[in-house]
């Protein structure tokens, strides 16, 4: 009986040191530093995140909550350089347009042109599925002007109606005297 208590005791002590060492170590950990960390490396093009994307890497506080990281030393994946690539023809190629106003121009006509065209393309690949208003009484197009000019007409026919029921209720009113 004995030895089953102080077993029972040697390994709560055991138990007992060994939650107070975990806490103890937990406690040594710094927690994350809240701010908006961006990247030396992609800050063109890169939005700032609200967290620090690479914990092992130095950083910097720039100002107070903004931090500067480091990633310089973070190899690109290959969709990353296939981006930097682009960004740098594009940032090259927008200098040489802006150096030459002439150039700007013709680039934002070509532009304009690749524009129309694709809405063309685009329209004629989807006028099949668009509906095809019905075609009116008597065969005539339906546009928005003859149907303008159906409705003014009918509008005026029922103001015609009305009016002429009107007048004809002033003059019953009129000689029964209710008016």
């Amino acid at each position: 009986m004995k030895t089953k208590t102080r077993t029972t005791k040697g390994i709560a002590i055991v138990i007992t040191a060994l939650a107070v060492a975990s806490v103890a170590h937990a406690q040594l950990k710094e927690p994350p530093v809240p701010g908006t960390y961006y990247s030396a490396k992609d800050f063109e093009w890169k939005p700032p995140l609200p967290f620090n994307p690479h914990p092992e890497l130095p950083v910097v506080e720039i100002e107070p909550g903004k931090f500067l990281v480091d990633d310089t030393g973070v190899p690109d994946t290959p969709e990353q350089a296939e981006a930097r690539r682009r960004h740098q023809e594009a940032a090259a190629l927008a200098r040489l347009i802006a150096a030459n106003p002439l150039l700007a121009e013709a680039e934002r006509a070509a532009r304009q042109a690749a524009q129309e065209a694709a809405w063309k393309a685009n329209k004629e690949r989807i006028t099949p599925w668009l509906v095809k208003p019905l075609p009116r009484a008597g065969d005539k197009p339906a546009t928005r002007q003859t149907i303008e000019a159906e409705t003014q007409s009918r509008l005026l026919s029922l103001a015609a109606y009305f009016n002429a029921e009107h007048q004809g209720v002033l003059e019953e009113a009129a000689k029964t005297g209710t008016r």
